[in-house]
């Protein structure tokens, strides 16, 4: 199937897979730390691709980056 721009950019499969590198440098997180939010429940876990490779969508990252700013600004306020 063959998409228009504009259908390619509203789809869902043009999500960006990002790589732990990425995701570290975006939340400022070590590799440990990133892995110990995910299995606490309250980091995005990644998809695992391969035995060696785990990737996560940039837009999960993003939302709990927005999450993390608003759950500090509502602390400030109290």
């Amino acid at each position: 199937m063959i998409y228009t721009e504009k259908e390619h950019k509203s789809s869902p499969s043009n999500e960006r897979w990002i790589k732990l590198p990425e995701v570290s440098h975006l939340t400022t997180y070590s590799r440990s730390t990133i892995y110990r939010l995910v299995s606490e429940g309250v980091f995005p876990k990644g998809v695992k691709l391969s035995p060696r490779a785990i990737v996560w969508k940039l837009s999960d990252v993003h939302s709990w980056m927005i999450d993390k700013e608003q759950q500090a600004a509502n602390t400030e306020e109290v």
